[in-house]
């Protein structure tokens, strides 16, 4: 029989911030009582979630760092150094510093996921990265691709009318 031990993860808390800029979203037109558009709800409900309307952007507070994501690619994203397809960004997540899981992108494009599929392996081998998994299931591929300073996992998968694209970024 095998047994594992169970580690922390930040990916509960980078789920529980997706799900909140995707609210954080949505309210982003609501402004906040003093008028201003921008609040925290964290600081409001002592908890550890702070909402910023200005900015469109949640942070949820962790034992690990702060955890926030946003309507735009996340601070200190390295543009240069992992490739994106041109596609229109959802969402944004920078995860706690010092974490294994540096940050997340979610995308949405119109084109077909074989074309998608087959940009984001050419752009990754031409940027120097070797691929570490490619699984295609009917409307889902999953790639992994790693190089010496980043892990990158890239899932596409149709979503109604449009093709979604989640990259989520480790540091090795």
């Amino acid at each position: 029989m095998t047994h594992r031990t169970r580690r922390p993860t930040i990916a509960g808390p980078i789920a529980l911030v997706l799900a909140l800029a995707a609210g954080a979203t949505g309210l982003a037109g609501c402004g906040s009582a003093n008028g201003s558009g921008s609040g925290s709800a964290g600081e409001r409900a002592g908890d550890k979630v702070s909402v910023d309307t200005d900015k469109g952007e949640v942070s949820v507070q962790t034992d690990q760092g702060t955890v926030t994501a946003g309507k735009a690619l996340p601070d200190g994203f390295p543009k240069d150094a992992v490739p994106l397809i041109q596609a229109t960004v959802v969402t944004g997540t920078k995860g706690a510093p010092g974490s294994q899981y540096a940050w997340s992108v979610v995308m949405q494009t119109p084109r077909a996921i074989d074309d998608v599929a087959a940009e984001v392996r050419k752009d990754y081998t031409a940027a120097g990265y070797r691929t570490r998994q490619a699984n295609v299931m009917g409307d889902v591929t999953i790639l992994q691709f790693a190089d010496s300073h980043y892990q990158v996992g890239v899932t596409i998968t149709r979503t109604g009318g449009t093709v979604t694209v989640t990259y989520v970024v480790r540091n090795p």
